[in-house]
């Protein structure tokens, strides 16, 4: 019987292909793996309390807001509200508002803050000493309603929005300066500043898709409740956002941020214009102040959303910038698609 010799150079082949697995006429096959998400850390929840009062006066609102940890805030609702009742107002001159500080408050000035461009800035901002974290009273002022700032507040501590029947009952009615102030005091959490909408958005991981205009670029929100930000130049950017507090209330903070009054009801719809989006129709507003040169100028979209928040495109920047980029915000805006996921 005769042996059956390979050829060394067959059987070198034979033995590589054994080696590696290699199989006759095997089809390759390509697999399509699923990128895999970093899970973000569920934040840290911590029991806060707000209290706040909004006092009307002259077609504006001032707003005296502390928060921080229950137990040391909910120990100064009473020296809180004897200062409120202290408030009063001056015709002339300034400052054009005082009141009484309980002991050992401290008065401090107001605070200049530059944001993306926007000045933020506080009226005053009174010193408490606490046996925890330091608390501060914060003093301002700006337009919009009761019912819209008061959800505002409790949206950034986790809590519903009140409807205009429940406010009476949630709240506290004081005679303060001879006009009706609304005092809050109320519990919820801190979750990172976000107001409770945006978490709630950015928690369900909305799908934004968009044709970018040239020369913009995405960038990390640095702007507060901003879920993506968009920067335009150095001094102009754009943010996407999902807010509640309605129409009056945003396009009114907006002007306040342009260094304008805030508008009544009958001409904020004459400032309000359309725009048809992919989603549906669009309050659209174009906010320049003339007289102020550095002044922002705003333009902003507002797209209501059927979970009761709005969605906000925002571009905000110097006059002569907005203004060359308008066309571009403008497509940008009609491009949007946002998707639940």
């Amino acid at each position: 019987m005769k042996s059956c010799r390979l050829p060394l150079s067959l059987l070198c082949l034979a033995i590589c292909c054994w080696l590696s697995g290699c199989q006759r006429d095997e089809e390759i096959v390509h697999y399509q793996v699923a990128r895999l998400e970093t899970a973000r850390p569920e934040p840290m929840k911590e029991a806060v309390r707000l209290l706040g009062a909004i006092v009307p006066h002259d077609d504006q609102l001032w707003f005296f807001k502390i928060v921080g940890p229950d137990a040391a805030v909910a120990a100064l609702a009473e020296p809180f509200e004897t200062l409120i009742k202290s408030v009063r107002f001056k015709d002339k001159g300034e400052p054009p508002i005082a009141w009484d500080l309980p002991a050992g408050w401290e008065q401090h000035p107001g605070v200049k803050q530059q944001r993306s461009g926007i000045v933020v800035e506080t009226f005053a901002t009174i010193k408490i000493k606490s046996e925890g974290e330091p608390l501060e009273l914060a003093v301002s002022k700006a337009g919009g309603d009761v019912l819209g700032n008061v959800n505002r507040w409790r949206g950034q501590i986790g809590l519903r929005e009140l409807s205009k029947e429940q406010l009476a009952a949630e709240t506290k009615s004081v005679e303060v300066a001879g006009a009706k102030t609304t005092l809050v005091n109320v519990l919820g959490v801190r979750l990172g500043g976000a107001p409770r909408a945006a978490r709630k958005a950015a928690e369900a991981g909305p799908k934004i898709q968009w044709k970018l205009p040239g020369g913009w670029t995405e960038v990390d929100p640095t702007v507060p409740f901003a879920l993506r930000q968009l920067a335009v130049s150095k001094n102009t950017l754009v943010t996407i956002s999902s807010v509640g507090g309605g129409l009056a209330l945003n396009i009114n903070r907006w002007r306040g941020q342009a260094k304008l009054p805030p508008l009544q009801a009958d001409k904020l719809q004459a400032a309000m214009l359309q725009l048809k989006l992919a989603q549906g129709e669009a309050s659209y507003v174009d906010i320049e102040n003339t007289q102020n040169d550095k002044a922002p100028r705003i333009l902003g979209v507002i797209l209501p959303d059927e979970a009761g928040a709005d969605w906000i495109i925002k571009m905000t920047g110097t006059r002569e910038e907005v203004a060359s980029e308008k066309a571009n915000f403008e497509a940008f805006a009609k491009s949007l698609r946002f998707e639940k996921q």
